[in-house]
């Protein structure tokens, strides 16, 4: 068997089999063990660093097989980087590499996959790799993903990073969890005993929220001003973030930077990492 043979067979894996790091990178590994621990992630795919590199080199046969794996998707996906080395203890790598949301059909999938496994490449990428001291070249392996409708989305750090409190730190806003990582709106913030009480909440200015297209993409839905500046969290959304954040921390350790969203009553887990700023106040 050829190498591109062997890449083409084990390249594509599903997100609920175990994942070998070197290979489908860290954020793919991170979901396989979450969904695999029983933590609610939506399931989908993770391809290779080597597979993704084929398809961008537009070898058929993982063209083909990509393609399958669109027509067979339910829904609108979510295209996002794994690359090696990225959302490690010493750097995240966050916003330096292509995340496309909404993609419909098995050919816009192709696209998407080519998009983000090139993203590797851009000159804020390979700035923050060298900054890093990551020396390797850009391996960019892909996650895909059913793509969640939330109502509600944000990040949130399992403890305090600033002075290492025993506190949870969440941020949230309406739609789409992409418009506070992008900040494109200032969102709401709250501090969240361990144990799931409110400590403190600041409502921000939530002028917009995002969604996912029926047919494809994104779109951006304006706000109107006595909804911009409502908390979007109440009741017993802090005790299920608090639930999301100890089931982390016991998958992967004390100190967890995670993207959550609620989307349909419930919570869901689309990402863990460390808190890379941790080790400054440990």
């Amino acid at each position: 068997m050829t190498d591109i043979e062997r890449t083409l067979q084990t390249g594509v894996q599903s997100l609920e089999d175990e994942l070998a790091v070197d290979d489908f990178g860290t954020k793919s590994r991170n979901l396989s063990k979450m969904i695999r621990a029983g933590l609610p992630v939506p399931n989908g795919w993770a391809l290779s660093w080597e597979f993704a590199q084929q398809v961008t080199k537009g070898h058929r046969g993982a063209i083909e097989r990509l393609l399958r794996i669109g027509d067979a998707a339910p829904g609108l996906l979510a295209v996002r980087s794994s690359a090696i080395g990225e959302d490690g203890e010493g750097a995240s790598f966050a916003g330096q590499h292509l995340t496309i949301l909404g993609v419909s059909g098995a050919h816009a999938l192709v696209s998407a996959v080519v998009r983000v496994e090139r993203s590797g490449e851009t000159e804020a990428a390979r700035t923050y790799r060298q900054s890093s001291g990551v020396s390797e070249e850009p391996k960019v392996a892909v996650t895909i993903q059913k793509l969640l409708d939330p109502e509600v989305a944000g990040v949130m750090f399992t403890v305090n990073p600033l002075n290492g409190d025993d506190e949870r730190l969440a941020e949230a806003a309406w739609g789409l969890g992409d418009a506070v990582v992008s900040s494109r709106v200032s969102p709401d913030s709250y501090r969240i005993a361990r144990g799931g009480v409110l400590l403190s909440s600041t409502p921000g200015v939530k002028r917009l929220s995002l969604h996912p297209k029926a047919g494809g993409g994104i779109e951006e839905r304006e706000i109107h001003s006595n909804c911009a500046a409502e908390l979007s969290l109440s009741g017993g959304d802090f005790a299920a973030l608090d639930d999301l954040a100890t089931r982390c921390e016991t998958v992967f350790g004390y100190g967890q930077d995670i993207e959550w969203a609620k989307a349909e009553g419930c919570f869901w887990l689309l990402q863990s990492r460390p808190i890379t700023s941790m080790s400054a106040v440990r």
